[in-house]
């Protein structure tokens, strides 16, 4: 069987919103009011898989997995991307209105 990436080919093709911003997965970029915010690669990535999974909560390993395909990586990679979201757009850690940490569990997409 062959190990297939679980972020669905659909989501890369087409256009898709979080909030006021308009998320461009094959450009790596995020649009809002004319701004384009760029964002690395694995980061849309890991927008890519919440948006899949919304509403639940994905646990950071299946993260690891599904957005790093089983390379060894360390930890501290998934927490990067989910600060470049967060950064990109408008969310904080206190106020998590796009990206929710769940203690203990992972993350999801509000």
């Amino acid at each position: 069987m062959a190990n297939t990436n679980p972020v669905t080919e659909r989501s890369w093709l087409l256009r898709w919103q979080v909030g006021d911003w308009r998320v461009e997965p094959r450009l790596n970029q995020l649009e809002r009011d004319g701004l384009c915010e760029r964002i690395e690669p694995k980061a849309i990535e890991v927008l890519c898989y919440l948006a899949s999974r919304a509403p639940e909560t994905v646990s950071r390993d299946e993260l690891m997995q599904a957005v790093w395909s089983g390379r060894i990586v360390v930890d501290d990679s998934i927490t990067r991307c989910i600060a470049q979201l967060r950064a990109a757009l408008g969310d904080d850690t206190r106020n998590q209105r796009v990206i929710r940490t769940i203690a203990k569990r992972g993350y999801r997409l509000m």
